[in-house]
């Protein structure tokens, strides 16, 4: 993955290196591809699932927590496909999608 588009805007990713995800725990290193980001002048990591499954909107924002406290950015995760209620749950939760 090169890019994405948000608001209209064609956004550069950068692969995230194993030096800069050293002390992750090994399970999100295997589970997620980590990407660095800036939009507006805001840096943040983007999680791309490399699983099919997905994880409760809970398991998501203690994710996002753990790995925020460690990188020191915000996390945004990368979805395929949400459903309706699927989205609108994982925002009640507070998780950036």
């Amino acid at each position: 993955m090169e890019h994405i588009v948000i608001a209209g805007q064609q956004i550069e990713l950068t692969l995230m290196g194993k030096d800069v995800l050293r002390g992750v725990f090994i399970d999100a290193v295997l589970g997620y591809s980590f990407y660095k980001a800036d939009f507006n002048g805001q840096r943040f990591c983007l999680l791309v699932s490399k699983r099919e499954e997905k994880l409760t909107p809970t398991k998501y924002k203690q994710l996002s927590n753990r790995l925020e406290q460690l990188l020191a950015c915000p996390i945004v995760f990368l979805f395929d496909r949400l459903e309706y209620y699927e989205r609108n749950r994982l925002i009640e939760k507070g998780v950036f999608l």
